[in-house]
């Protein structure tokens, strides 16, 4: 067991996050699922139907195992498992956007095991109810802090995979949604009209169930479509690459695939697949919002914000300046947000927003269950595509500025330094609807937190790569002059 504080460590600001046997283990699931599986017959009653999901992580077993044990101890009687099986995964993979895009409307609470991007090392809890509105992580910290008390001295015995199958209820429940998820995508596969050759890096994440299947079905039928398809068998340690679409570096292998043969571009899923990324020919690596701005656009003209009956845009601080002109230029409104799905949910919900984007490439649809959707986002890219000569020209006419990646700083102190970068810049227009932007005559900087990890990310834009670089080499040396240290 634990320590309190070292528990404590993994209550992240949108789920419970950290890395295995140092802030995460057996324990503190006996304790969260006591908690929860209270909170939810208080909230719900023992009917509550309880959906899990779960990426390719190894630890997830034992995890899942022990949860079903102690929720249904604590009175929760109604599982449905969402995953695809896989030998070695007893209780299937279901990638989280799948997750979400299937049990919104049909579930009462979905348990989704995953750490997202983050390194094989780690693990992750997200607990939704439904709509998708997250149980704050404030709530589930008082929820384990009080079973922690109340249960410390009972101890518990796990059980074994077969015990733990045994208690999911058969149903077909996550039918329905499965065609209407499936229906929509075909709907807008459909619409395209000329040949698309890319290939498809799953980096032995979660997108190897259901996405791979859906794909493999897709090509079959269109001829138009062809794929190649890279680091299909699941494995939670990513033997590949890490799967941080952010991060350029894991888009190596994926650019090479491209650039030797005759694919337009690669398109690649993060570890739990409700993030995307595409690299060019030439290697270059479309950030998640210049794909916003695309998809934007596509949604803004292909009837769908008529549809939905909306056409306000969020995209969060780390953003070209191309994503508000797009949408400006398209009809719709935009709205400057926060970084992190958990943080504006409930927001775009209650707002109905048309669509909201991170540069992360977590693009969320309001019309299609306010939740990420990426193959619903690539079947958009590749239909703008078509107003174009070539993917390249589509790529360059969104990408005119040059746009840097998403850099991560290590630091001790993250407060201290977001206020040295602040007070380095007095000259500079700034905003602080998360961290801080700075704006200038060619270029702005963002600055913020993570909230999830002891590091602060910065991001930044210029007219040219030599603006940019000039600018650069300033803010650099701010951070690591006050003890920050390149990741």
């Amino acid at each position: 067991m634990l320590s309190l504080e070292n528990y404590y460590k993994s209550f992240k600001s949108y789920d419970i996050r950290g890395i295995w046997g140092q802030e995460i283990d057996a324990d503190l699931g006996y304790y969260m699922w006591l908690g929860l599986g209270n909170y939810i017959i208080e909230q719900t009653g023992s009917q509550a139907t309880i959906m899990i999901a779960a990426d390719t992580r190894a630890n997830n077993t034992q995890l899942i195992n022990n949860m079903l044990l102690w929720l249904s101890q604590a009175g929760c009687t109604h599982f449905v498992s969402a995953g695809k099986s896989f030998e070695n995964y007893p209780h299937g993979i279901c990638s989280t956007a799948m997750a979400m895009s299937l049990w919104y409307e049909v579930c009462d609470y979905s348990i989704i095991f995953s750490a997202s991007h983050n390194t094989s090392e780690y693990i992750g809890i997200k607990t939704m109810k439904k709509w998708n509105f997250a149980i704050k992580t404030s709530v589930l910290k008082e929820l384990f802090t009080e079973a922690f008390t109340n249960y410390q001295s009972q101890g518990f015995t796990p059980i074994t995979s077969d015990q733990a199958l045994a208690l999911y209820t058969p149903n077909d429940i996550l039918e329905y949604p499965k065609k209407k998820l499936t229906d929509l995508l075909d709907r807008y596969f459909g619409q395209l009209t000329k040949p698309h050759h890319f290939a498809i890096d799953y980096g032995h994440g979660a997108a190897v169930a259901y996405e791979l299947d859906y794909i493999k079905t897709l090509t079959t039928h269109n001829k138009q479509l062809i794929t190649k398809n890279l680091f299909t068998n699941p494995d939670g340690s990513f033997p590949a690459h890490e799967t941080d679409t952010s991060r350029f570096s894991n888009y190596e292998k994926l650019s090479q695939s491209v650039q030797d043969s005759w694919w337009d571009f690669g398109f690649m899923f993060d570890g739990d697949a409700d993030r995307l990324g595409i690299v060019l020919k030439n290697g270059t690596v479309m950030t998640g919002d210049i794909l916003t701005a695309i998809v934007a656009k596509q949604v803004l003209t292909n009837g769908i914000a008529d549809e939905f009956g909306g056409k306000e845009v969020s995209y969060e601080v780390f953003s070209s300046k191309v994503v508000k002109e797009t949408v400006t230029n398209n009809g719709g409104t935009s709205k400057m947000i926060r970084v992190g799905r958990g943080a504006f949910c409930e927001q775009f919900i209650a707002d109905k927003w048309l669509l909201a984007g991170e540069s992360s490439a977590h693009i969320l649809f309001g019309p299609f269950g306010y939740c990420e959707i990426p193959l619903l986002a690539l079947a958009l890219i590749l239909k703008e595509s078509e107003e174009f000569e070539s993917f390249d020209a589509m790529a360059a006419y969104y990408m005119s500025t040059y746009k840097s990646q998403v850099y991560h700083f290590a630091v001790s102190d993250k407060d201290g330094l977001m206020k040295h970068v602040d007070e380095s810049y007095p000259e500079l227009t700034k905003s602080y609807v998360d961290g801080v932007r700075m704006d200038g005559a060619d270029f702005w900087f963002t600055v913020r937190k993570s909230g999830t990890e002891d590091i602060v990310k910065v991001a930044g834009e210029a007219n040219t790569k030599e603006d940019f670089d000039r600018e650069w080499t300033k803010l650099k040396k701010i951070i690591t002059d006050f003890g920050g240290h390149e990741e």
